[in-house]
């Protein structure tokens, strides 16, 4: 993500570049199929998942499904 998609985030708003480009450094770029859990609803969540707007849709998925 560019620092420009990182600042249009709520969330990282009132950073400012440094703050930013130290986000920006630690991210990996994860490719997921339509349909592929990222993550189920009661997971520990250790990552954040900021998606790009090409249809995502969150849709919980049950453990054991």
């Amino acid at each position: 993500m560019t620092l420009q998609e990182l600042q249009r985030l709520h969330l990282f708003e009132p950073l400012n570049n440094d703050q930013l480009a130290r986000i920006q450094s630690t991210l990996r770029e994860r490719h997921c199929r339509a349909g592929e859990p990222l993550f189920s609803q009661g997971d520990p969540a250790p990552h954040f998942f900021p998606g790009e707007e090409r249809g995502h849709e969150a849709v919980p998925a049950l453990k054991g499904w």
